[in-house]
């Protein structure tokens, strides 16, 4: 279960239209996250902040990646 804190922080972090993600989680921790009927359902937990930053980096490189045309437009 997650605490207060970490409650009110994933809160303000939707509020301003971003996702949390926590790393150094090994398996079976998350694992038991996801199986807890209070674990936030958009919590992205990695196992290492090497991990976190690539996924992190490209979410933004394909955020800003221009939208595609259509063929004749």
């Amino acid at each position: 279960m997650l605490s207060r804190t970490s409650r009110a922080r994933l809160r303000a972090v939707k509020l301003v239209d971003c996702r949390a993600v926590v790393t150094g989680v090994s398996a079976g921790v998350a694992r038991t996250l996801s199986t807890l009927d209070q674990a936030p359902r958009d919590l992205q937990c990695l196992p290492t902040l090497r991990e976190g930053l690539r996924r992190c980096l490209l979410a933004r490189s394909e955020a800003q990646r221009p939208a595609a045309v259509a063929p004749g437009r």
